[in-house]
Formats: C-alpha cells, structure tokens, sequence
C-alpha cells in the first residue's frame, strides 16, 4: 500500500503541472476505491458516477495545493466524500411533505383508519419537526447529517427529532 501512495503521490503532482496523462492513470489506479467513498456518502447512489467525475475535476484543479508530505489517497478520499456530500445538499429533497396523497397504505400495507390516525398524527407537528422526521425516517440520514443538511447545531435537531417522535406517540395513542 505504501508504494500505491507513493504512485499516488507522483501523479497528483504531475497533474499539478498539468499532465493530462497522469489523470488517466490516477482514476484508472483508483477509481474502484473512490468510488467505494462515493457510495459510503451520498444517498442516493445512482448519481455515483457524477459525482466520481465532479470529484475528479476537482482533483485536476486542486492538485497545485498538493504537497508532498500529504497521503495522496487520503488527500482525494477528502474530496471524494466532500463532493458526495455537497451533492447530497444540492439534490437533497428536503421540501416538506404533501398530505393529499395516499402514500402510506400501499407502501407498508397499513389499514384506511391507521392511515388516518397516522395522517392526523403528522398534520399535528410543525415544519421543521415534519422536516426532521422525513429526513431521519424516510431518508435514514443520521442526526449529525440533518443538522449537517438544515445548517442547525446538533442539539437542536436532537430536541425537534425527540419533541417530533413525542407528538406522534401522543397522537397516535388517541
């Protein structure tokens, strides 16, 4: 691995001096692996290959900040899981949710008066507290990463997550 890096290295810095060759070869020795990083961050994973390309872009442009004594490959896991990241905030479908549909029946096989009572439950909370919800339940995102998406300190989002999770379980026991 030690010799990859060292590999990895030489190429970042002949981008620097822009050798288009050695991004041909740099992507071709790494992309499984950032694209491993790619995964592991966005949600949704048909737009790996963008972001792989943007990634790389990004790679060519910065690599004049690149110096020597960095770890190449950790160097462009970084920007790999940023780019990830920042797509992830760009395509994010974070509008609040509409109520006119039936969504629920069909997809997890609820009855009509569950239904209801769940949609009664969710018209009681506000649009943040709805926001949360949809983002940590229907999006599996982490605590950590809706703060991330809703620019709010941690702490906040863990009280609307917790105040959001109270009002349904009062809601739903009527």
């Amino acid at each position: 691995m030690n010799h990859d890096i060292t590999y990895i290295n030489k190429l970042i810095l002949q981008l620097s001096h822009n050798n288009g060759g050695a991004l041909d070869e740099l992507y071709a020795l790494t992309k499984e692996k950032m694209k491993m990083v790619a995964l592991r961050y966005l949600q949704d994973k048909s737009y790996v290959e963008d972001v792989l390309s943007e990634a790389f872009l990004k790679i060519y442009n910065k690599s004049y900040s690149f110096k020597k004594s960095y770890n190449g490959y950790n160097w462009m896991y970084e920007i790999v899981k940023n780019t990830a990241l920042d797509y992830n905030r760009k395509n994010s479908k974070t509008t609040n949710m509409s109520f006119d549909e039936d969504i629920f029946v069909n997809d997890v096989g609820i009855s009509y008066s569950q239904n209801i009572n769940l949609h009664i439950a969710l018209k009681s909370l506000n649009a943040i507290e709805l926001q949360v919800i949809q983002l940590r339940i229907w999006e599996n995102n982490s605590l950590n990463e809706i703060a991330e998406l809703l620019k709010m300190n941690m702490t906040r989002i863990y009280r609307i997550y917790n105040s959001a999770l109270k009002k349904l379980y009062d809601n739903l026991l009527v």
